[in-house]
C-alpha cells in the first residue's frame, strides 16, 4: 500500500509541476536520442520510494506545507490542543469527545499540562501510519481521537459524517479523492512576489 501511495504522490507531483510549466507526459520523446527518459525517471523514483516511503509525506509537505498536505501526514503542536486536553471551553477538563485513553496518552508523554514545557508537534494521524498518505486519519477520527476540533466535527456532523466512514472503510476510495484534490489545488493560482504572504500559523495571516 505504502509503494502504490507513492507511486500515486509521483503522479500527482508531476501533474502538478505541468500545470504551470507546461511539461507533459511524452515532452521529452526523441529529445535524447533513442533513450526514454520517462521510463528511466520512474524506474528509479519507483526503486526509491519501495525502500523509503517516508519520502511520501515530505514531497507532499514541500508541495503544499502541513496545512494543505492533507491531515494524513500532517501536524499540530501541543499549544494548539491544551485546551482540549486541560480545560475544555473551561471545564477544567479534557474535551468529552475525545477519546480518555488518548487524552491521557497525549497529556502523560507528549502535551505536559506545564507553561514551561516545550511546546511539542503532535500529528494528525495514527502514530504508526505518520508517514504513510492511507485512510487511517478517517479510522482516527471514527474512535474519537481527532486531534483538532474540526477533526471531530466533520466526523460526527450529519452532513459530513458518511463521507468520513466511506473513506475510513476504504482506503482506495480514499487515495483516489485524494489525488484528484491535490491536482485541483495544484491549479490554484500561486501568489508571487508581495502578491501574499506565507502564514506562520495556518489558520489565520500573520
Amino acid at each position: 500500500m505504502v509503494k502504490r501511495a507513492s507511486i500515486i504522490a509521483v503522479l500527482v507531483l508531476s501533474l502538478i509541476s505541468s500545470c504551470y510549466g507546461q511539461v507533459t507526459v511524452g515532452y521529452y520523446n526523441n529529445k535524447c536520442g533513442t533513450k526514454d527518459v520517462e521510463s528511466i525517471i520512474r524506474g528509479v523514483v519507483s526503486t526509491r520510494f519501495s525502500y523509503e516511503g517516508a519520502i511520501v509525506a515530505f514531497l507532499l509537505r514541500l508541495q503544499f506545507h502541513d496545512c494543505l498536505g492533507g491531515h494524513t501526514v500532517g501536524v499540530t503542536h501541543c499549544s494548539v490542543i491544551k485546551d482540549r486536553l486541560y480545560n475544555y471551553k473551561g471545564t477544567q477538563s479534557a474535551d468529552p469527545d475525545l477519546d480518555a485513553f488518548y487524552v491521557f496518552f497525549l497529556g502523560n508523554i507528549i502535551c505536559h499540562n506545564d507553561p514551561n514545557a516545550v511546546d511539542m508537534f503532535v500529528f494528525l494521524d495514527s502514530p504508526d501510519s505518520v508517514l504513510t498518505v492511507d485512510n487511517s486519519y478517517y479510522k482516527m477520527l471514527l474512535n474519537h481521537k481527532g486531534i483538532l476540533p474540526i477533526d471531530n466535527a466533520i466526523a460526527f456532523d450529519p452532513s459530513t459524517s458518511g463521507y468520513v466512514n466511506d473513506l475510513a472503510n476504504n482506503n482506495d476510495y480514499f487515495l483516489d479523492l485524494f489525488g484528484k484534490t491535490i491536482v485541483k489545488m495544484g491549479l490554484i493560482g500561486v501568489l508571487t512576489g508581495n502578491q501574499g504572504e506565507i502564514r506562520q500559523v495556518c489558520s489565520k495571516t500573520n
